[in-house]
């Protein structure tokens, strides 16, 4: 049978009919498709490169604009705290100290009741009827002291960062000790009557041993902290006489038998 017979043109090279037969690229072609995936590969590769380069170039434009940009940034936000503290005023119920009892006969003028050890030094001690403050709660001034970047999360899209900001007694320069409020913990009006239970958070410790914070709360008005503390000293038993070493570590904290009623 003819090359006609078969389909095939005439001029056909053998290597063609072994393409078309096999299936296998022609020595030639498959030179080019080598050299063409070389090609792509280095250009693969340099891609990468350029991308990894892209990335530290990134890095070091970050870190620059931190280094520059810090100062100023903490000395315009230094200045905004303190225009913010006299605008954003705050109220916190806090113990506070208050008179003195009256003073009994059997101290001295340092209400110190003087005694001998069992070793025959002499000694003395805090008088027990007089030699502890009074204390109660009162509202109690607090101002922003700092604002603090949220690390656990990612800037927005336009570049913000959630910050939270964190109030402080007023005239206190200890921003260390500064506390965190959130909104929902900074009353703008008090509930209902019998509602005010529900401003303040629940603490645990142990099974048994609940409370309220009453130091987790914040007013925006002065006169409604008051109210809140009236309710908090009818609650607690305030006005009373309170250890002052227990209350100088815990002045903001709760009343030490204080317990969820």
């Amino acid at each position: 049978m003819t090359d006609e017979a078969q389909g095939l043109p005439r001029d056909i090279t053998p290597e063609e009919v072994c393409r078309l037969v096999t299936g296998a690229p022609y020595p030639k072609e498959m030179a080019l498709l080598q050299e063409t995936q070389r090609q792509l590969d280095e250009e693969r590769r340099m891609l990468d490169e350029t991308r990894e380069r892209r990335k530290a170039l990134e890095s070091e434009l970050s870190s620059a604009r931190m280094r520059i940009d810090k100062p100023l940034r903490d000395a315009w936000l230094g200045e905004a705290i303190a225009s913010l503290a006299e605008r954003v005023v705050a109220y916190r119920p806090s113990l506070v100290r208050t008179d003195w009892p009256e003073k009994c006969p059997d101290c001295s003028e340092d209400r110190k009741i003087a005694f001998a050890s069992p070793q025959g030094n002499a000694c003395t001690e805090t008088c027990q009827t007089c030699g502890v403050r009074i204390v109660e709660h009162r509202p109690v001034e607090y101002v922003p002291a700092s604002v603090r970047k949220r690390f656990r999360y990612e800037s927005g899209a336009d570049g913000t960062e959630p910050c939270d900001l964190y109030y402080a007694p007023s005239g206190d320069d200890g921003i260390d000790g500064a506390s965190r409020f959130d909104l929902e913990n900074v009353v703008a009006e008090l509930p209902e009557e019998g509602g005010m239970p529900s401003l303040f958070k629940t603490q645990h410790e142990g099974e048994d041993d609940c409370y309220p914070s009453y130091s987790g709360t914040l007013f925006c008005d002065k006169r409604d902290c008051q109210t809140a503390c009236d309710w908090i000293n009818s609650r607690e038993g305030y006005p009373r006489r309170e250890d002052c070493r227990w209350w100088g570590a815990n002045r903001h904290g709760r009343s030490e038998g204080a317990k969820r009623r």
